[in-house]
């Protein structure tokens, strides 16, 4: 049973430690940053008198573009965007949510069991691999989230979006007028704190390296071994 009282404080002042105090939130911003995105969209339509009017207003956070459809003047539903981002951007919440979770979990390994972590073979080895993976899951997240961030940011202008009601004939009823607006910032934001994991769990790799046996017996290896000194008799 853990004692919860054997806090060893000191782990939070090594590299080993004080890492995984960086990752969490840099991990917690990139999360919070997907859910700050948003799409307005609104379609005005002549009610009589030259009176303009917000006939259709849609106000979206999700990034499935594509599965969206939006009314015109006529009442009649169409979908605009050709392509969704979701599957991109549910990636690097998945990464963000394992990453937490395990980091959580390791410093809490870090602090009340470091007797057992700098024993046992076993867990600085399995701190190693997971360690890699999830540098792995960063980088690849980070590259999709990048590539296809920008992708929806050049669907989402105000340009495009009128060329796109163009080409579906969306907005022909006379007087029709269409508006948009779309958040872009939280956008930059999680693809910079998803690079900035990317580098970090990368970096992390040696770190958690430095206390595996693997380590340890290359150094022992690569320490000159020092001549006997030889005896000779008068």
């Amino acid at each position: 049973m853990v004692n919860l009282g054997n806090l060893d404080i000191e782990q939070l002042k090594v590299p080993l430690g004080f890492i995984k105090l960086v990752q969490i939130p840099l991990a917690l911003i990139a999360y919070t940053a997907l859910h700050g995105w948003r799409f307005d969209f609104k379609v005005y339509c002549n009610i009589g008198n030259g009176t303009m009017h917000a006939q259709h207003m849609y106000e979206t956070s999700s990034f499935s573009l594509g599965g969206i459809e939006y009314k015109n003047c006529s009442n009649t539903s169409t979908t605009l965007f050709p392509e969704s981002y979701g599957g991109s951007s549910g990636l690097v919440g998945f990464v963000c949510i394992v990453s937490i979770i395990y980091c959580l979990a390791m410093l809490f390994i870090y602090l009340y069991r470091w007797d057992a972590y700098a024993n046992d073979n076993r867990l600085p080895r399995l701190d190693t691999g997971v360690t890699i993976i999830l540098a792995f899951l960063w980088f690849f997240s980070f590259w999709v989230w990048w590539r296809y961030s920008s992708a929806m940011k050049d669907m989402t202008t105000k340009e495009n979006v009128q060329k796109l009601s163009d080409d579906h004939s969306f907005c022909t009823a006379p007087g029709c007028k269409l508006d948009s607006y779309a958040m872009y910032a939280p956008v930059t934001v999680s693809v910079l704190a998803a690079f900035g994991n990317a580098i970090l769990f990368s970096y992390n790799i040696w770190i958690v390296y430095k206390e595996t046996v693997w380590f340890h017996h290359r150094q022992m290896n690569q320490q000159p071994h020092m001549a006997e000194p030889t005896i000779t008799l008068a």
